[in-house]
């Protein structure tokens, strides 16, 4: 079955000290109820989504609830075509309309909590993950699902708690792997967020929105030999198309790495595809600035300041130009 946030669960998951803590007694929760049976229109609907028609899909599964206008897994797939097509609040009601048809449908829960989750209700969208994870304990996007709205929250301990139940879950979900690094280091917890991205790492080929998530966290845990890897792995990904802002993450680890060449490459590559990156701008006009070349830094940081007058990097662009004028006065 189709779910709008698809963490796989991969192999048994691996004893933890604090097992007492990722695992819940299965005797003590509903049976897990997830979609019924999809109907022949239904599954037309669904084949059509999965090949990214989410158009043809919409219009199978309204036929479908126009036949039986109570099937839950048709308002269930046509809720997931409304997130693809961008209509938030239809989303939401298509799902609600999957409740009230089946009230256990964990799936719908799940899907019902993300899309709260978007539209900034992280209360109302916990006690759907909530829901979900009771009713389906197998269900392993619920706890990670759960995991970032808690996190969203400031609710730190229990956002590691559900992370920690969602890894041992699915241990090769790249992008779980991902986020839980990135919350460790945020954290503070820089051997784990490490051993997390590591562990993403490993699982993440051709996920370019992984790899991008794994490099950016390597380059802030002080690894930035593993985020160059990371990030040229990004690269290759989706028809080794790159964009301005992955060839930016990009330099910004090969100037960690030590390779301020290469950085200064890859910056520029970014301007040739898109000459309105404001960090591009910036991230040049300061490595320039660092190898003295102050003419190039003050290209850079006057077309900085133009394209983001009022922005954060406007203004750092601002106070470095200052810095570079000052030094040239002295000399």
């Amino acid at each position: 079955m189709l779910s709008s946030a698809a963490c796989k669960s991969a192999g048994t998951p691996p004893p933890a000290a604090s097992a007492d803590d990722l695992l819940v007694d299965e005797a003590a929760v509903p049976a897990a109820k997830r979609a019924p049976p999809a109907s022949a229109t239904v599954k037309a609907g669904e084949a059509l989504l999965a090949k990214g028609d989410a158009e043809g899909a919409r219009a199978k599964f309204e036929a479908a609830l126009g036949e039986n206008p109570g099937d839950a897994r048709a308002a269930l797939g046509l809720g997931l075509c409304f997130e693809a097509l961008g209509d938030i609040p239809a989303a939401e009601k298509a799902y609600r309309r999957a409740l009230e048809s089946d009230a256990n449908l964990a799936e719908a829960h799940n899907n019902l909590g993300l899309v709260l989750r978007d539209q900034g209700k992280d209360a109302d969208a916990i006690a759907e993950f909530q829901r979900a994870q009771e009713l389906d304990p197998k269900l392993a996007s619920a706890p990670a699902n759960l995991a970032l709205a808690y996190e969203d929250s400031g609710r730190a301990e229990e956002a590691d708690k559900a992370y920690r139940r969602a890894v041992s879950m699915a241990p090769k979900d790249a992008m779980l792997q991902a986020n839980y690094g990135l919350f460790q280091l945020a954290r503070g917890d820089q051997d784990g967020a490490v051993k997390s991205l590591r562990a993403g790492l490993q699982a993440a080929a051709g996920d370019r929105a992984a790899l991008l998530a794994i490099g950016n966290g390597m380059r802030r845990a002080g690894k930035p030999d593993e985020a160059v890897r990371a990030l040229q792995g990004a690269i290759a990904a989706d028809d080794g198309k790159p964009t301005a802002a992955l060839l930016s993450e990009l330099a910004l680890a090969q100037n960690a790495a030590g390779d301020g060449a290469a950085a200064k490459s890859s910056l520029q590559q970014a301007l040739s595809l898109d000459d309105k990156s404001v960090s591009a701008h910036y991230l040049l006009g300061s490595m320039l600035a660092a190898d003295g070349d102050m003419r190039g830094a003050t290209e850079h940081y006057q077309r900085c300041i133009a394209l983001d007058p009022r922005g954060e990097l406007g203004a750092k662009a601002k106070q470095k130009l200052e810095q570079v004028k000052q030094s040239q006065k002295k000399k």
